[in-house]
């Protein structure tokens, strides 16, 4: 690599957003926000003043370039640069410096249930137990992924990991999770997309663990005054305030160095070529870093600024914008090689580029308000969440009819052991209703029986799915037959299995979302709205998906399903009232004594992964939508 290096601006100026408590992805704090950050800054002391060496200013940390920004670095700027060594361990394994970058990057804020630095002070360094930066890394990786919605730009923008963002989704409760990013995640893939590749290099990390922080005292006395309330609903509402103020998430491991962002944004409509605009956007992404790191430095110009453009005709109207954005480093540096020797060089450029381990923010408390708090999060959770100890009608959301099952058999050729019929039907008195449900059995493996929490159902969870009224009788899908009615491949029943050798691939279901991120994306990379959202819990009001991964085994071609109902009626199906017995006559499902209402019982079958429909907010979509309904 070259050993060329750029200026560094000796100009002061504050970190744009994501490095600290601007409250909004906007970057326009509110007057309360910024009179905390000025008290702040006014406390701050300098990065620069921990070093002997060599005392620098404070320099811009996030450039996001448009396109009068060009740098161009002067002669003697470079030469200046090429002199300075590189930062060593003696500079920053002070506690000195520690407490400089705390509040100079805001570390004490934490991170709120939108993913962006809270607008108050949670944390402070305890004096009698400073934390201290591990010695100098020289971390460089990339990264590149996809995503659609301004909730998950967020929590990237502000460098939750990947780890970090997934394990946030989660940890808290239903009611705080940001509605409108709820609705962005179910119409995301109509609207605007993000591609983002990241070149980084970690150059400290700093653990913030609970025995070297202390909480502020505005923060303590919230959390006391939210649990003094006469009733645990009104201590839950007081205490989603205060986390809305103070942030949810802490990150216990805090990274500092810089990394360099290319991004697009693009828009596509619902008639454009998928595929194609995707290679474009990758190759537009591609050819601006190319730019940045010399391959093409000169060709059209200066370097790094933001481009836009439309791409509109009869059948489709596409935007595209690509920008570059610099956090730690020099922001003039005009290529890859001269940003890197700045991040190795200048620490008092460095800033926040990951945040990782992250916890909920109570467990950072003190013992007796951490327990508190926690007892009131897992009675909101209990409310909210699908127990796996429980027992659930499953309705069907096209058809509103319920998963059912009736005491007689499918006439086929092997009697041996055909599995009674599977249905969706109408409710009917409390008591039928109740011998109608059905459990969920979850299937052990060694990664799940660690996972904490286990009294929920989490999407990804595999589940053997049974009545509630027996342990040997199983949800079975046999691919040896068609579905009753439109002779769809697969036929469900309920099968009595005894013998726990006899349990097979096809006696597994996997909990995914009804409304898939990933369903019809023609991209590889990393989606991280799915990765986040993978093992998150199954709410009471989500609409879920039950699907089969192992439809074909034996195949060449490999295929998915999904358990589904539809509109088709059942009553001609023909049936017979014992499963062994050949001697009497199959019937019409109608004609069956005491049966019920034949004619609204609506047939259930595998609806294959490539026959969805392609849009989430079309009504068939919904025949493999299911809701387990809670009393």
């Amino acid at each position: 690599m070259s050993q060329e290096h750029s200026g560094i601006s000796s100009r002061s100026k504050k970190p744009k957003n994501h490095c600290g408590p601007q409250g909004s992805a906007t970057g326009r704090p509110s007057q309360k926000h910024m009179h905390a950050r000025n008290d702040s800054q006014s406390r701050e002391v300098s990065p620069s003043t921990a070093f002997k060496s060599e005392p620098k200013a404070d320099k811009k940390m996030d450039v996001d370039r448009g396109v009068n920004d060009a740098p161009s670095p002067t002669t003697s700027e470079q030469a200046s640069a090429s002199e300075r060594p590189f930062v060593t361990d003696s500079e920053i394994q002070t506690v000195e410096f520690s407490v400089a970058m705390f509040e100079k990057l805001h570390m004490g804020y934490a991170i709120t249930s939108k993913g962006e630095p809270a607008p108050n002070q949670a944390f402070k360094i305890d004096p009698t137990n400073s934390p201290t930066f591990s010695g100098v890394l020289h971390k460089k990786s990339s990264d590149e992924m996809v995503f659609q919605t301004n909730w998950t730009k967020a929590f990237v923008d502000n460098h939750m990991n990947q780890g970090a963002a997934e394990a946030c989704f989660h940890q808290v409760t239903l009611e705080v999770q940001d509605n409108t990013g709820k609705v962005e995640l179910r119409d995301s893939h109509r609207f605007v997309k993000y591609r983002y590749h990241i070149s980084q290099k970690v150059k400290a990390t700093i653990m913030l663990k609970k025995t070297n922080l202390t909480a502020a005292q505005e923060f303590t006395q919230a959390i006391r005054q939210a649990l003094s309330m006469q009733n645990d609903i009104e201590k839950g509402s007081e205490l989603r305030k205060v986390f809305q103020e103070y942030g949810y998430f802490w990150p216990i491991s805090v990274s500092i160095g810089g990394k360099v962002i290319w991004s697009a944004e693009y828009t596509e409509s619902a008639n454009s070529a998928s595929r194609k605009f995707s290679d474009e956007v990758k190759a537009s992404l591609l050819a601006k870093m190319a730019t940045f790191e010399g391959s093409q430095v000169g060709v059209g110009g200066s370097v790094g600024w933001a481009t836009e453009r439309e791409v509109s005709n009869s059948a489709e109207s596409s935007k595209l914008t690509i920008n570059e954005k610099i956090k730690g480093g020099n922001a003039s540096s005009n290529s890859l090689a001269t940003w890197e020797n700045s991040v190795d060089t200048d620490a008092s450029t460095w800033d926040i580029v990951s945040r990782a381990n992250v916890k909920p923010i109570w467990q950072m408390l003190e013992d007796d308000l951490r327990d508190e708090v926690q007892a009131i999060v897992e009675m909101s959770f209990k409310q909210e969440r699908l127990s796996i100890n429980k027992a659930y009608n499953l309705r069907n959301d096209l058809t509103k009819n319920y998963l059912s099952w009736r005491d007689v058999y499918y006439d086929q050729q092997d009697q041996k052991n055909p599995g009674k019929i599977i249905i969706t039907a109408p409710t009917m008195s409390n008591e039928y209703n109740d011998k109608m449900k059905w459990k969920f059995v979850r299937v052990e493996t060694a990664k799940s029986s660690d996972e904490p929490e286990r009294e929920y159902l989490r999407y990804g969870d595999v589940v053997y799915i049974k009545p509630s009224t027996s342990d040997t009788e199983y949800l079975h899908l046999s691919m040896s037959y068609n579905s009753p009615v439109t002779n769809h491949e697969g036929r469900l029943t309920l099968r009595k299995i005894e013998d726990p050798k006899l349990i097979q691939l096809t006696d597994k279901w996997h909990i995914e979302r009804s409304h898939d991120m990933g369903q019809g994306a023609s991209d590889t990379v990393n989606n991280i709205d799915v990765i986040m959202r993978m093992n998150s819990y199954v709410y009471t009001s989500d609409a879920f998906r039950l699907s089969n991964h192992s439809l074909v085994v034996g195949k060449a071609n490999a295929k998915d399903g999904y358990l589904a109902s539809h509109e088709k009626t059942m009553e001609k199906v023909r049936v017979r009232q014992i499963a062994s017995s050949s001697l009497r006559k199959a019937r019409n499902l109608q004609d069956v004594k005491n049966i019920g209402v034949a004619v609204k019982f609506r047939e259930v079958f595998i609806l294959m992964k490539e026959d969805l429909a392609k849009d989430p907010l079309d009504k068939e979509d919904k025949r493999a939508d299911w809701i387990a309904v809670v009393e």
